[in-house]
């Protein structure tokens, strides 16, 4: 008797537990208006720090602007470009700056889409970002 119930159990159990352990994200997991931050280096070893705030679109696309300082100069600036959200929760953003080119980063989405935690990918350019829904 005490088996019958282990059986009946593990067919309820364990398939909820599968479901609950699989991701769900998709590219309509990051939309509306995020804060981020951004800190790092950059070649040859010139800091770097950003803020601003990105709107994503819930379709593939975003646009940025914000303030930062490279090696103590601040300059203002935007960008735009688009971004994968792959169902384990994991992104690409494709960045295009207004002023330096590109800007290729990978990242995490935690909280249900409410944050990203990222890091770039281009040579020469060791930054981490946070991006936080607001």
């Amino acid at each position: 008797m005490k088996s019958y119930f282990l059986k009946i159990a593990v067919l309820f159990i364990v398939p909820v537990s599968i479901s609950l352990a699989a991701a769900t994200c998709n590219i309509a997991s990051i939309k509306g208006r995020y804060a981020y931050l951004v800190y790092g280096t950059q070649r040859p070893a010139e800091s770097f720090n950003a803020v601003g705030t990105t709107i994503f679109d819930g379709n593939g696309h975003f646009t940025s602007s914000g303030s930062s300082v490279l090696n103590d100069v601040p300059s203002e600036y935007t960008s735009a470009g688009d971004y994968l959200v792959f169902k384990d929760c994991s992104v690409r953003i494709n960045e295009t700056l207004s002023d330096t080119g590109s800007n290729l980063q990978f990242g995490v989405l935690a909280n249900g889409g409410k944050k990203i935690f990222a890091v770039s990918r281009e040579p020469g350019k060791n930054f981490s970002l946070i991006y936080e829904k607001q």
